[in-house]
């Protein structure tokens, strides 16, 4: 294991290497590529290079945040950073990778939902279970429609003529069954008597003739 002292000498050794063996105007072009640095590609990607320049020219604090957010080329990623209104270069990085975790995280959750046909939306929303039951409702509708037809073709009852119902169900051969009427609705049993009656007579005319 290397000592405090050891390790500053070993770093103090690589300046002067870096400093011997370098090109002429390496530390201006560096300052240069840093002042004009773009983002091409991901965010951590630009984030390592930005690092690597500012490591070798030593540029202030305020002035690297300002051309960290300049050279992002992700208008929204840019917002969020100056939305959360970070003071130093390392909170505003680290804002900036909490950021663009969570796009790749939605990114990558639209991208499952595309592709694997297990992950659905759920289409059974008010608007359309009631398109979906419209055509339902149609086929009960014609429905109750044959069965109006069929209620007419079908045989009356062999006692009373009338119908459809059962013989034993005939009030004419069993008067017990008639309904009792109450007092609220007496009248209205009494009316129906009468038709009924009336009824009965002409069809039996009808049937002399």
């Amino acid at each position: 294991m290397t000592n405090e002292a050891t390790t500053k000498l070993w770093s103090a050794m690589k300046l002067e290497m870096l400093v011997e063996f370098m090109e002429p105007n390496f530390e201006k072009k560096i300052r240069n590529r840093l002042l004009t640095i773009e983002q091409t590609g991901g965010y951590i990607g630009y984030v390592g290079k930005f690092r690597e320049l500012n490591r070798i020219v030593q540029i202030d604090d305020r002035t690297t945040m300002s051309l960290v957010l300049n050279g992002l080329s992700e208008i929204e990623l840019k917002r969020e950073i100056l939305r959360k209104k970070r003071n130093d270069l390392n909170s505003a990085i680290q804002e900036g990778f909490l950021e663009w975790e969570l796009r790749e995280k939605t990114s990558i959750a639209k991208k499952k939902m595309k592709t694997d046909p297990k992950v659905k939306v759920n289409v059974n929303t008010p608007s359309s279970q009631s398109n979906n039951s419209y055509p339902a409702a149609r086929k009960s509708d014609n429905s109750g429609r044959g069965g109006g037809i069929a209620v007419k073709t079908a045989k009356n009852c062999g006692f009373c003529s009338r119908g459809p119902h059962q013989v034993e169900d005939s009030w004419f051969k069993h008067p017990e069954k008639r309904p009792k009427p109450s007092n609220l609705n007496k009248q209205m049993f009494v009316m129906l008597e009468i038709m009924v009656v009336a009824d009965n007579q002409t069809h039996d005319g009808s049937e002399q003739n």
